[in-house]
């Protein structure tokens, strides 16, 4: 029961950090979304600094939980103290922080380039924690630790993005061809952007790889349940590539040719399309989160 409170709090961080730290710094490559003044990506951004500050102090318990091999065990001040001392306990007492300097400064700040950027700073340095408390973090060798973090960085890039583009194609302006162009400016937009993340998520998870399971066991990789997960992980992958595929080359292309009639219809396809996508994101995430909990080959 421990043990699965550990995996969905982390599940929940990890899908808490991507949008606090994605949609932020989609905000500031996309400046023809900006400039629309929308209010939803502040109050995206701010909702999901909010459950990373209730789910951070909430995870330290439940790690010093399965530490200590109770819940009772895990109230008292001297386990907590020996967790928080630990880089594990220091990371997510770390995180806490900026989660909370996060939330102050997306609910003060007006919504312009200046918040974006002080915001997704902030939540960069939030987001490389997540490396300590992780296999990473275990293994305590520089080289992974950095690779994670660049990992963790990209993967947020992306799935916050899918948030911000979920959040455009629901949004109904009276003027429906209002959304039209600074959509189809920002999809092209992220073309650069979602390469750089896919190319980094790669090389960076090659790296984990070879270190963390070791070129000789991949022939048994899926007798083992972190290589199955991992299997799993590989396949959402390959997934949110394909439909990010469609949606750059074959949707938003078609989504600009055509004429007001069947613009609706082509919106619902690519509205789908990008759900599927943000879904198998969040999925992705959830197999991260079991994976940190299973002990890699090496």
């Amino acid at each position: 029961m421990i043990e699965l409170c550990v995996i969905a709090l982390r599940g929940v961080q990890y899908v808490a950090i991507a949008i606090a730290l994605g949609l932020p710094a989609f905000m500031l490559y996309s400046p023809t979304v900006r400039e629309l003044g929308l209010a939803w990506p502040r109050r995206v951004a701010l909702a999901a600094a909010l459950v990373l500050l209730a789910a951070a102090p909430a995870a330290l318990v439940a790690q010093t939980a399965m530490m200590a091999g109770s819940l009772e065990a895990a109230l008292n001040p001297d386990a907590l103290g020996a967790v928080i001392g630990l880089p594990l306990g220091m990371a997510i007492l770390g995180r806490a922080i900026g989660a909370a300097l996060l939330v102050v400064v997306l609910a003060a700040f007006k919504p312009e380039r200046t918040l974006w950027l002080v915001a997704a700073v902030i939540a960069a340095l939030v987001n490389a924690t997540f490396a300590w408390t992780g296999h990473a973090g275990a293994a305590g060798f520089l080289p992974v630790l950095l690779s994670d973090i660049v990992h963790l960085f990209a993967a947020s890039i992306w799935i916050g993005a899918l948030v911000a583009f979920a959040g455009i194609v629901l949004w109904r302006p009276g003027d429906s061809n209002a959304r039209l162009r600074p959509l189809i400016t920002a999809l092209a937009g992220f073309a650069r952007i979602g390469t750089l993340a896919v190319v980094l998520l790669i090389g960076t998870g090659l790296t984990n790889s070879a270190i963390l399971i070791g070129f000789e066991n991949v022939p048994t990789l899926g007798k083992t349940p972190y290589g199955q997960a991992l299997i799993a992980k590989l396949v959402l992958f390959a997934i949110m590539l394909a439909l990010a595929g469609a949606n750059r080359f074959r949707l938003t292309p078609a989504l600009a040719a055509v004429g007001d009639d069947a613009r609706e219809a082509r919106l619902r396809i690519l509205r789908l399309s990008i759900g599927l996508e943000l879904a198998a994101g969040v999925a992705l995430l959830a197999l991260v989160a079991v994976l940190g909990t299973l002990p890699p080959p090496t």
